[in-house]
């Protein structure tokens, strides 16, 4: 009854030989070949080793005889193709056991299983294919234009098992996913003086997921989500939200055939919009006049949809309305036959049917942050020195100055008031960086 006590070991060992290769031809051409084999302790005897390896080559078109250009002072194409490996999984799923009390039997010390072994899991490998251009015109703009395919096999996933076999899940290699996508990198010296000059640096990004195959076909669900054949991971799984019955104030859903119901169903889930933004990138603007800089980065993301269960504890159509806050956009509920209203009427105590997890608290994405301001002064080089420094700059700094989103009113919530459950902290702070 007295005893107290407890002790944990686990162990893991890794190893890899790595060679690389690189060859440069008059400056225009270069070829790098890499190759490493790693070992890892975390899998299975049938694959602890994997081999992985990528090549890849770059043109510089500009150094060629026959280029001659006095607009574009740089031009470089790269290709190139790879496949790497993952091995983050947890050191345990060769199994582990625990001997506790709960696990005493007939007054002996007994063991309890907590992970079961797969000693046929093996190594996530993803296949990528790079594709770049890149140019400098006129010694004052840069662009880089970068297309990419990334193809995951053997993805490592925690699957749900019968419980005769262990606790409820083991690490297993389930399935495959597609990323591709675009960026695009833009740097232009706007404006090039001596007392005076102007910056800029853009970078916009599109990736498009898909889930190309999973374990036997079947899809996985995390409740508001899913993983599904054909399908985003970022997919929302969700009941559509079909409004409000002008006639009598009654929330509305689609079921799974498109037609209109007053009953919510969790069957009536299907996989829609995606959380996933279709453009996001950010530009920062770098300004020196004499003395003083000023930096002001911002950033961006359009498309995409996020779901916000604050929303649905926020309006709940009167579920506890007489001991709970609601949303400013409880006000705008249905009144009478005929009624074009946002929400259902307010019933207090209701069943909170309507506020079950639907597409109706799904938020746009799309937002344009000022990110981070800052002013500096840095003291005359005759002055530092007389002050015994090398350098001293004085920064003013303004953080999350302001964030835009389509649809914000007093009225209304969005994204900028409900992604975080509070508003977005605008900071403000001073900094004094000395050099001696």
């Amino acid at each position: 009854d007295t005893r107290s006590g407890g002790s944990s070991m686990n162990h893991s060992r890794r190893l890899s030989y790595y060679a690389q290769a690189i060859y440069t031809f008059d400056g225009r051409y270069s070829v790098t070949a890499n190759w490493r084999r790693d070992g890892a302790s975390s899998f299975g005897p049938y694959s602890t080793w994997g081999d992985f390896g990528s090549i890849g080559g770059v043109w510089n078109v500009h150094r060629e005889k026959f280029f001659h250009s006095d607009a574009i002072n740089s031009l470089m194409v790269a290709l190139s193709f790879g496949i790497t490996g993952n091995s983050r999984v947890d050191s345990n799923v060769g199994g582990t056991y625990t001997y506790n009390d709960s696990s005493f039997y007939n007054g002996q010390m007994g063991a309890t299983q907590g992970s079961a072994p797969n000693p046929s899991l093996g190594w996530e490998r993803t296949y990528t294919t790079n594709a770049k251009i890149d140019t400098r015109l006129w010694d004052r703009l840069s662009i880089t234009l970068e297309a990419y395919q990334k193809h995951t096999v053997d993805l490592i996933y925690s699957g749900y098992v019968s419980m005769t076999v262990t606790d409820q899940s083991v690490e297993r290699n389930v399935g495959e996913i597609r990323n591709r996508g675009v960026e695009l990198r833009i740097s232009s010296l706007n404006i090039s003086h001596p007392d005076f000059s102007w910056n800029t640096d853009l970078n916009i990004s599109h990736n498009q997921s898909k889930i190309l195959k999973l374990y036997n076909n079947m899809s996985t669900g995390f409740f508001d989500t899913v993983w599904m054949e054909g399908y985003n991971p970022n997919s929302h799984y969700l009941s559509e939200w079909a409004g409000v019955d002008p006639r009598d104030g009654s929330p509305m859903w689609y079921d799974v055939n498109g037609n209109i119901t007053k009953t919510f169903s969790y069957n009536n889930r299907r996989p829609g919009r995606i959380d996933e933004p279709t453009f996001t990138g950010g530009m920062t603007n770098s300004f020196q006049w004499k003395n003083f800089s000023l930096s002001i980065l911002m950033t961006y993301q359009f498309g995409g949809w996020a779901y916000c269960s604050l929303a649905s504890r926020t309006l709940n159509d009167g579920k506890d309305i007489l001991d709970s806050n609601a949303r400013v956009e409880a006000l705008d509920y249905w009144t009478g036959p005929g009624d074009l209203s946002v929400n259902p009427k307010p019933v207090v105590n209701n069943s909170s049917q309507s506020a079950m997890s639907s597409s109706r608290y799904l938020y746009r994405r799309t937002n344009i942050n000022v990110k981070n301001v800052a002013l500096t002064y840095s003291l005359p080089d005759r002055i530092s020195s007389k002050l015994g420094l090398d350098r001293c700059d004085i920064s003013l700094i303004a953080d999350n100055l302001y964030l835009w989103v389509p649809g914000q009113s007093r009225k209304h919530n969005s994204y900028k008031t409900l992604m975080n459950a509070y508003p977005v902290t605008r900071t403000f702070s001073a900094n004094v960086a000395i050099t001696f």
